[in-house]
């Protein structure tokens, strides 16, 4: 039975969505276990309990792994994750996997300036390590039509705003989505498709040809 969907009378009734709200939180709550007791019962993750961070907020699951100086995810200026990273990654996606909820992936980077180029930055960098994180978990079980976002954030949401260079703001962050949150992802999708599409009287008609 899936706890995210409930029939449009139920969501006219107060009572029925506080529950449905609770449920989604004890859903969250106990995937937020079972990753947690993974990372506690193996051993070959004993170096990855002080990089991730868990918090379940009214969004969602949001789980936070950081890179550290002397256990980076990536190596520096690369996207490809360290086969330790992608163990890691393989096994929170084996259990993602399990559940309905969508899944959104961002890539963080700290604020020293990469390469020379302004055709490959920051921005780029944080995007293609997001992408390399979804790879990973697709690969361990979540499934493709889960992927809401895939997302690079340069470092323009900085973990440790007073140190921009601190390592902690590299960082991927996985969030799975409640209803609610998925819900309003829906309707920027569809606000989106709808700024980007004028209505039909206001598209031109096609100019004649002329044939001479």
């Amino acid at each position: 039975e899936n706890p995210l969907v409930e029939s449009p009378p139920e969501l006219e009734n107060p009572e029925f969505v506080e529950l449905a709200r609770l449920r989604q939180i004890e859903t969250l709550e106990n995937l937020r276990g079972q990753v947690e007791a993974e990372i506690n019962l193996n051993q070959q993750f004993e170096w990855f309990k002080d990089s991730v961070s868990f918090e379940v907020s009214e969004d969602g699951l949001m789980v936070q792994i950081i890179d550290r100086e002397n256990r980076p995810l990536f190596d520096s200026g690369d996207a490809r994750l360290r086969p330790y990273a992608l163990e890691i990654l393989w096994s929170i996606g084996e259990i993602f996997g399990t559940v309905p909820n969508k899944i959104s992936v961002f890539g963080h980077t700290d604020s020293a300036p990469f390469g020379t180029s302004d055709t490959y930055s920051n921005w780029e960098l944080s995007s293609d390590r997001a992408n390399s994180a979804r790879r990973a978990l697709v690969d361990g079980g979540v499934r493709p039509e889960q992927l809401a976002q895939i997302i690079g954030m340069a470092d323009s949401v900085p973990m440790d705003a007073n140190n921009p260079l601190n390592p902690a703001n590299r960082r991927i962050v996985i969030m799975v989505l409640n209803a609610v949150a998925e819900s309003n992802l829906d309707a920027q999708s569809e606000a989106g498709l709808s700024a980007g599409t004028p209505p039909p009287e206001l598209i031109p008609d096609p100019e004649p040809l002329e044939i001479f």
